[in-house]
């Protein structure tokens, strides 16, 4: 009993211990069509291998797929995700388009995207979108 309470705890301090509290999570759907949803999070884990950043796929609410990516590909994305501003995503650009919610949780603090439509290529949005697609293995042209 003793061996399991020990065991119990070392996997709970362990947990937290690796957990910064940190995702960075996209989430597109469209409210026309039904079941349209596609969530990728990354989360990073904090290890000590070259993959180290978990990135969870949902697509039209299902789950679809989990793999890793670089710290380096991470921080490239936490590049573009600083560099936008509320003045890149207030843009509404078409009827019934689908949207686009990038939400980045870092200890305490969450900073929040919407966007609605697909971004165009000259918008500071459109290389942080097909960067976290291309993390799932989807392009643009996937947004429902």
């Amino acid at each position: 009993m003793k061996a399991i309470l020990i065991i119990i705890s070392f996997l709970i301090f362990y947990s937290c211990s690796t957990q910064k509290n940190e995702y960075l999570e996209f989430e597109t759907s469209n409210a026309i069509v039904i079941g349209s949803k596609t969530n990728i999070t990354l989360i990073p884990t904090y290890r000590n291998s070259t993959k180290n950043v978990k990135v969870k796929i949902f697509r039209h609410n299902e789950y679809l797929d989990s793999r890793k990516i670089t710290n380096e590909k991470y921080s490239e994305i936490l590049g573009l995700f600083a560099d936008i501003s509320e003045k890149d995503t207030a843009k509404t650009t078409w009827i019934d388009a689908p949207s686009i919610e990038i939400n980045f949780k870092k200890g305490d603090s969450i900073k929040k995207f919407y966007y609605n439509g697909i971004p165009q290529e000259d918008e500071k949005l459109y290389e942080l979108t097909r960067l976290i697609l291309e993390t799932a293995k989807l392009k643009i042209q996937d947004i429902d």
